[in-house]
């Protein structure tokens, strides 16, 4: 179990330092992202926002169900066990939105609120 947290909270760390760099260095120069006159160029922003959301709906998952056997392995009730697996199970009810493009109008700069 351990190892499972381990490599899977390298991963997000990973992931995050891979992502603001990713940000940060998307057009170059920099500042052609704001200013878009002149000369430069950008990442295609739509792959970018696909990428993003697809990896963090994965991380996202593994987290909620790294908890899962520790929780079957306590030494409890099954009702207990059951009520317990469903709180961490609750996590998932932010899925759809995200499936639906909910994480491309939050993330993207010009998006309408």
């Amino acid at each position: 179990m351990n190892i499972a947290v381990y490599t899977v909270g390298a991963f997000v760390v990973a992931w995050y330092i891979s992502i603001q760099i990713t940000a940060i260095v998307q057009c170059l120069p920099i500042n052609h992202y704001w200013h878009r006159a002149g000369e430069g160029h950008c990442i295609e922003n739509n792959n970018f926002y696909i990428a993003l959301a697809a990896l963090n709906l994965l991380t996202d998952v593994v987290i909620l169900i790294i908890p899962i056997p520790l929780v079957w392995h306590l030494n409890t009730s099954r009702t207990k066990k059951i009520g317990l697996t469903v709180v961490f199970l609750l996590g998932t009810l932010y899925v759809p939105p995200i499936l639906c493009g909910g994480s491309k109008k939050m993330l993207s700069p010009t998006a309408s609120a």
